[in-house]
């Protein structure tokens, strides 16, 4: 790839919404320590000002570096019969500001596992679409994780972790306590009705 690329450290940036904030938790709570909303600059060969890109999220867990892609919209990134440019252009950029950064070679260094992730919210709706867009996707060594699995587990995990005096400040774990605490009620009060929304299959189906 002929570029010129940033080769010093930079601060994360600012959360964008929401969603950044949710994958960035699912990591926290499996383990890793996240970096987020990174900026760098690159200038290609044929461009005489540099363009910025940003690092969504970047997960480190032991000999593991977790570079995610986060998207409303899984069809902005690839279709059933090609990887949109950019997408792959994404990655190979992150992997090599990484490379440049002589303090966060490391990440990328040597037998590091290093994985490609697409967060998506929604996208792809039907099953045989799905599968297409994932074979092709794996075939570059790109994993996708939905909105439902990130929400199912951080769920599941705030409530195992209530016991245990987990006290975070964090807005967004906050707002999940408050779920569980209505969705506690709504149990105690409609028995017979009750329908966990982050295990209904209707919620499943919303989020894919």
């Amino acid at each position: 790839m002929n570029q010129e690329i940033q080769d010093y450290p930079m601060v994360d940036g600012n959360p964008h919404d929401s969603f950044e904030g949710l994958v960035e938790l699912y990591f926290q709570l499996r383990g890793y320590i996240t970096s987020s909303n990174k900026n760098f600059w690159v200038r290609e060969a044929d461009k005489k000002q540099r363009g910025y890109q940003d690092i969504d999220v970047l997960a480190i867990k032991e000999s593991e570096t977790v570079i995610v892609s986060v998207s409303s919209n899984l069809d902005d990134k690839v279709d059933t019969t090609k990887i949109h440019p950019s997408t792959l252009g994404h990655f190979e950029r992150v992997l090599s500001f990484l490379t440049e950064v002589e303090e966060y070679r490391w990440l990328v260094k040597g037998s590091r596992k290093q994985r490609k992730i697409i967060a998506y919210m929604s996208g792809y709706n039907t099953s045989e679409s799905y599968e297409k867009v994932k074979v092709l996707l794996e075939s570059k060594g790109i994993e996708l994780l939905s909105v439902y699995t990130i929400v199912d587990f951080l769920m599941k995990e705030l409530r195992r972790l209530k016991g245990l005096g987990l006290k975070a400040e964090n807005s967004l774990v906050r707002l999940m306590q408050v779920w569980i605490k209505v969705e506690k009620l709504r149990k105690t009060m409609f028995p017979d009705d009750y329908v966990p929304l982050w295990e209904s299959s209707s919620l499943e189906e919303s989020l894919k």
